[in-house]
């Protein structure tokens, strides 16, 4: 089985990368995460993690939602 994460961030991407790392080295089954960057100064970028980059802040429900259907739809 194979678990799909999602993780909204708008900026702190030092801190999305930590979140990564433990995610790595805790999650004890295959996983795929997915990074929704809502629209940070600087664009997220993690080679462990798919990114979806909104155009504008849009906050965490719609984050979430956005997620999700990108998840829904692989």
């Amino acid at each position: 089985m194979k678990i799909k994460i999602i993780i909204p961030m708008h900026g702190f991407g030092e801190l999305t990368d930590q979140c990564i790392e433990a995610v790595g080295k805790n999650a004890g089954i295959e996983h795929e995460i997915l990074v929704i960057d809502d629209c940070s100064e600087i664009p997220y970028k993690n080679p462990r993690a798919s990114v979806i980059r909104l155009k504008e802040h849009s906050g965490f429900t719609k984050s979430v939602n956005v997620g999700l259907r990108a998840l829904r739809l692989n």
